[in-house]
């Protein structure tokens, strides 16, 4: 069987069923009696282990066959969940995400895993840990239907908080051959109706091919008896499907009898094509997967489209046709709502980043002896996909710098007064035209005399000029490469490797990175981010005979400043906004451009605001906004300190686009 055209699905799925188990793992550390979280666990392995074999990956079947044998004896009460079972379970989903690492990279799922086989061998090999009823509460019970005395008691259970249970029996065409794989193909769409609480033949041999003519398994869902049999009808080579509505089997544990009304509820069919079957099916196919590389074509033509309709614009005003300028304003709205629709396909909530940082929190707060929660906000923000892919390293850092240097170890803070408990607060929301991604911690906060002393060692500030320094531009001294307080270093922080790689990534995705600590309250990181980085609204401007872009994000507003309301302090000339003095920046000064000479009574300002930082930048001429789509600099070039990109307008021309946040933070 050929199985490279599946590669991609596989990866895919693999990814959100290890996902699911790691978030699910850890909601069962803090809940470890709630089975409907070891059912999830359960599931995903089941269907982990019944894609890999499929795929010919048999090291991760095998590794997830043995991680689903724990897993059923806790769901099945005869392991109690405990803090080295927690361990040893992380510790086989770490593995097996090596493993599916290695296959991406071709290597195929190869891996020595002896070691953790082992530790899992060992735990089910271990005394019972006493979770069961009092007697011989390991022998199964049979009732009359069959199902042995746990099974039941989550049938009752099911019933009783409003699910249906059935007992369905499948039988083969009589000309089926694959009969494991029709089984395999069964129990996924019945997993996806609810929970396989029992099988007749077990698991191990429907999926070895062990199977006679018909096999049963016993469904905890929603769906009805008609939308079960029918569901199940749709794979190929099912001859019959017989459906038993299982609500007496909870009249009899209370005393009554009801089983012969049983099979007056059995839904009985031969197969045979079904109209609203097949409109069930269509229904229900709302989403198709795609490739990136298939978005990022099709947001590189739009860009070229963004491009020819800046031109179209621009050659209808200066032929002042009045159809030619109403079709370009057309071909506008139209380009516009087309940008809407692509620009969201390209996003994706940021829950796929946040998700893997509840395991990482457990592993850093292990290794430093501390207690530590974290708590996830707005994880459903979406962001650019381009943006997802690079933000996790940044975000990583800087949790780590909350773990280590942030939060206290136990015996501190109960000295002073706190919970034992540390807590991190990771949020992210939409405002405006950007995200903001929060890292929030109830920790020692920054110490800005250490701050301060350890900059005027590394001769970032003078003794005398340190004291006029305010909190904020104290903590910026933490992005400086190298810069660290840590008193050791640790393989947690303090190589002063962190904070200024994760200044330079933020800024490199067009976005700003702030501190805000209070001594012995906390300490908050602000990251604001650009919701997409391709097409933006841009103001172009002119200074000493060049055309620029002025990203329409870090407008404040335009103004026009009379000559003599510039004033003049330690040698920077500044001008009052709104009450209060802001920096006065000329760009002909700052790219060392030829200065227009300027005889008019105004001058012509944009109030630019980055982070924190405001100032205003004088320009020759403001030209108007437009629509520009962003393109790199290149290898070539590399970094230019002011620029950001360039932009191709619509007459040709080449237009640099103007980096804010470095000109307002030099």
């Amino acid at each position: 069987m050929e199985n490279s055209q599946y590669l991609d699905m596989f990866l895919d799925e693999s990814r959100e069923h290890l996902q699911n188990m790691n978030d699910n793992l850890l909601a069962l550390e803090n809940s470890p009696d709630n089975v409907d979280l070891v059912n999830e666990i359960f599931r995903s392995a089941h269907t982990l282990k019944g894609m890999s074999a499929t795929m010919g990956f048999e090291n991760m079947a095998d590794l997830t066959h043995k991680l689903e044998n724990i897993l059923d004896a806790v769901r099945n009460h005869q392991l109690q969940i405990n803090a080295d079972i927690m361990d040893v379970l992380l510790a086989a989903v770490d593995r097996l995400e090596g493993m599916l690492e290695n296959v991406q990279s071709g290597e195929g799922d190869r891996m020595d895993v002896s070691d953790i086989v082992a530790q899992l061998q060992s735990v089910l090999s271990s005394p019972n840990q006493g979770s069961e009823a009092p007697g011989p509460a390991k022998k199964k019970t049979e009732t009359a239907e069959g199902h042995d005395a746990f099974v039941q008691s989550v049938i009752v259970q099911s019933l009783e908080q409003g699910y249906n249970v059935f007992r369905t029996t499948v039988t083969f065409d009589e000309s089926c051959v694959l009969k494991g794989a029709r089984a395999y193909m069964v129990f996924q769409i019945a997993e996806q109706m609810g929970d396989i609480i029992q099988a007749e033949p077990d698991v191990e041999k429907l999926e070895a091919g062990e199977v006679g003519p018909s096999f049963t398994i016993t469904i905890v869902t929603k769906e009805s008896q008609e939308d079960v049999r029918s569901k199940i009808m749709d794979v190929s080579e099912i001859a019959r499907v017989d459906v038993v509505d299982l609500k007496t089997i909870a009249a009899e544990s209370a005393g009554g009898g009801g089983a012969s009304s049983q099979a007056t509820d059995a839904r009985s069919a031969d197969k045979k094509p079904q109209a609203q079957t097949a409109a069930r099916a269509k229904a229900t196919s709302k989403t198709i997967r795609v490739n990136l590389e298939r978005l990022n074509d099709l947001m590189n033509l739009f860009e070229e489209l963004v491009i020819e309709k800046g031109r179209l614009e621009g050659v209808a005003r200066k032929l002042k046709d009045t159809e030619l300028i109403e079709t370009a304003e057309r071909i506008a709205r139209t380009s516009s709502s087309l940008q809407e629709i692509i620009l969201n396909l390209r996003m994706e909530p940021i829950e796929q980043v946040f998700n893997r940082f509840p395991r990482m929190v457990r592993s850093v707060s292990k290794e430093l002896n501390k207690k530590i929660r974290l708590q996830i906000e707005g994880a459903e923000t979406e962001l650019d996909r381009t943006v997802i892919d690079e933000i996790g390293d940044p975000l990583v850092h800087l949790l780590r710098n909350s773990m280590d240097h942030g939060i206290e170890l136990p015996e501190v803070r109960r000295q002073n007064n706190k919970p034992e408990e540390g807590s991190i607060i990771l949020k992210a929301y939409h405002s405006g035209n950007h995200v903001f991604i929060e890292i929030e911690d109830d920790g020692a906060g920054i110490n800005r005399e250490k701050v301060l002393q350890k900059a005027i060692k590394n001769g970032l500030v003078s003794e005398s000029d340190a004291d006029k320094l305010s909190d904020r531009e104290v903590y910026q001294f933490l992005f400086q490469s190298g810069f660290s307080t840590a008193d050791k270093i640790t393989d947690i922080s303090g190589r002063g490797v962190g904070l200024d790689v994760v200044k330079s990534k933020i800024e490199s995705l067009g976005g700003v990175v702030e501190v805000e600590s209070e001594p012995g309250k906390g300490t908050r990181f602000t990251i604001r981010l650009p919701l997409t980085l391709s097409i933006i609204n841009a103001m172009l401007i002119r200074a000493g005979g060049e055309t620029y872009a002025v990203p329409v994000t870090n407008i404040v507003e335009t103004a026009l400043y009379k000559h003599e309301d510039i004033m003049t302090a330690q040698g920077r000339e500044m001008i009052d906004f709104r009450g209060r003095v802001i920096p006065f920046l000329r760009l002909s000064r700052l790219f060392d451009l030829p200065e227009e000479e300027n005889k008019g009574k105004y001058i012509h300002a944009l109030v630019l605001q980055s982070g924190r930082k405001t100032a205003a930048l004088a320009v020759d001429q403001l030209i108007g906004q437009q629509e520009i789509v962003i393109k790199s600099l290149g290898t070539y070039l590399g970094d230019v300190p002011g620029i950001s990109g360039v932009t191709i307008l619509g007459d040709g021309k080449v237009a640099l686009i103007i980096d804010c946040a470095s000109i307002l933070y030099a």
